[in-house]
């Protein structure tokens, strides 16, 4: 059995209700966390706290799932089951490599219904919806796999609905995001549309329910899965309808947000249901957008996360709140001031009363301890372009702009022509351009430095260097940038890049100025 941690990536949407004034899209880059150890995922697969429709009845035992099966045509020797076990984390997996025979089996134990994805390789996967006892058995197609699957066993009806649901639906292009739809209908048309489609998919819901035996465990999952999305697509259509239709302003009618009073709007045994957890971020993100960001003049956007971690409890309850407190830090972590959502790590340790997510907290905040404004610079020794070995110590008493790239990176080849124009505005200051390099192939590096004439100290980070410094560093995206001060500490762990001038200039100065 092989365990990965990831963060998820959500998509963030916007507002459901007020007078709309156009207002831009934030879309969060993903925070990844690779923990080598988390140990509470494996008891919570084991005692899932779940679905409301088990939340009146104490945990049963946990019971043994199997999941077994033949994939023909391969693409891959994995197989896995992923597991959602936080949402600030990528899925728990128990993997198996096919035999001989094209086979697997993958056994564990399971205390309360949950949705998994059985996944082949790491591109094809299919939902499937596991009680505890299950013992189902899949016959597959690797050039097919979604489409060619077949399921028999205990709990087949679910995953016969998931495929059934799947085809008369998404198979179709019979969805909220419609391009055609979103982009020509206004908000009432929109509005009878993601209506009737809702309607459509709750019928199809009744109706395999009366021909085919299920649980209440999973109509009450199934469900989810029709209420959610809908809500995330009204929330998310103005926007969109002025994305696709080249808006700059639009007026969102009075009564628009009702629809929110025809659902349960927060749900904490729903937390762990990514249509769910979505439906949470869009409606966060698009009420921070409205009540905080459309109203503050030249927003600072140096306090995004640390706002939104306050904010989190004036809009949302219970779970929620945790969840999205947790995510602000995560997030304020990977793309904000490091130091700034640092000053909401007590408070989160003080108050959050769940230890899935101050796990992803003490994480974040452990591995990037050291990057806060203020610390001591991480020490590296590399070798430059002439050959020599260069180490960061080597500047100390000048400010240094640290440039993390690659040649193939095409937004890193962007920024290089605006960092010659930066490099030329601090000529004959005390203040060094150093770019690392992380490709791998050291003649291509080589090659594209002396053919664009880069300026600065070029360095390459290669081999267990390279693994290194992009952990001490928390280089998990490039490019990458760092303000170094004269007595070698971090002066800005997220300064802006060179293309966005006059700020970064503003900053540079500011690390000049620091004695």
């Amino acid at each position: 059995m092989v365990v990965t941690l990831f963060y998820l990536t959500f998509v963030l949407f916007f507002k459901h209700k007020f007078i709309f004034t156009f207002l831009f899209v934030m879309f969060f880059n993903p925070v990844i966390i690779a923990m080598k150890k988390f140990a509470l995922l494996a008891a919570v697969v084991a005692a899932f706290v779940y679905l409301p429709l088990q939340a009146q009845n104490p945990p049963a035992a946990p019971k043994k799932v199997v999941i077994k099966g033949t994939v023909n045509n391969p693409q891959s020797k994995l197989m896995s089951i992923n597991i959602f076990a936080n949402p600030l984390t990528n899925p728990f997996s128990y993997t198996d490599t096919l035999d001989d025979k094209n086979s697997f089996r993958i056994i564990f134990d399971l205390g309360i219904p949950i949705p998994v994805l059985l996944v082949h390789g790491r591109g094809l996967s299919v939902p499937l919806y596991l009680e505890p006892g299950d013992s189902l058995v899949v016959t597959a197609n690797g050039q097919n796999y979604a489409g060619d699957m077949q399921v028999v066993g205990t709990g087949k009806n679910h995953q016969l609905f998931l495929r059934d649901f799947d085809r008369t639906f998404a198979m179709r292009g019979i969805t909220y995001n419609n391009p055609e739809k979103v982009r020509l209908l206004d908000f009432d048309a929109y509005r009878k549309f993601a209506d009737s489609l809702r309607t459509a998919q709750t019928g199809f819901l009744q109706d395999f329910s009366q021909k085919n035996a299920v649980t209440e465990s999973f109509k009450a999952y199934a469900q989810i899965l029709i209420d959610y999305p809908w809500a995330t697509a009204l929330l998310n259509f103005p926007n969109d309808h002025a994305r696709y239709s080249g808006l700059q302003t639009i007026q969102i009618p009075p009564n628009y947000s009702n629809f929110l009073e025809q659902m349960k709007f927060l749900n904490d045994d729903a937390i762990l249901i990514p249509a769910y957890v979505q439906f949470i971020d869009a409606f966060f993100n698009s009420a921070f957008n409205q009540q905080v960001i459309s109203i503050t003049p030249s927003y600072n956007y140096d306090n995004l996360y640390t706002d939104q971690y306050d904010f989190a409890a004036k809009v949302l309850k219970g779970k929620a709140v945790f969840y999205t407190k947790a995510r602000a830090f995560a997030e304020g972590c990977n793309n904000g001031r490091i130091e700034n959502i640092f000053t909401k790590y007590q408070d989160f340790v003080n108050t959050n009363p769940y230890p899935e997510y101050k796990e992803v907290v003490d994480y974040m905040y452990n591995a990037n301890k050291y990057l806060a404004a203020g610390s001591p610079a991480p020490q590296f020794t590399l070798e430059s372009i002439e050959g020599k070995k260069v180490s960061l110590s080597d500047f100390k008493g000048k400010v240094v702009y640290l440039d993390f790239w690659a040649t193939w990176c095409g937004p890193c080849k962007q920024q290089l022509p605006h960092s010659k124009v930066l490099k030329e505005q601090f000529a004959g200051k005390d203040v060094v351009f150093m770019y690392v390099s992380t490709d791998k192939d050291r003649t291509q590096w080589e090659n594209y430095v002396k053919k664009e004439a880069l300026p600065g100290v070029q360095l390459i980070a290669t081999g267990a260097d390279a693994q290194r410094i992009g952990e001490v560093y928390q280089v998990r995206g490039i490019p990458k940038y760092f303000i170094i001060d004269r007595n070698g500490n971090i002066a800005n762990s997220k300064p802006r890049r060179p293309s966005e001038q006059p700020i970064v200039v503003q900053q540079i100065e500011e690390a000049l100025s620091i004695k």
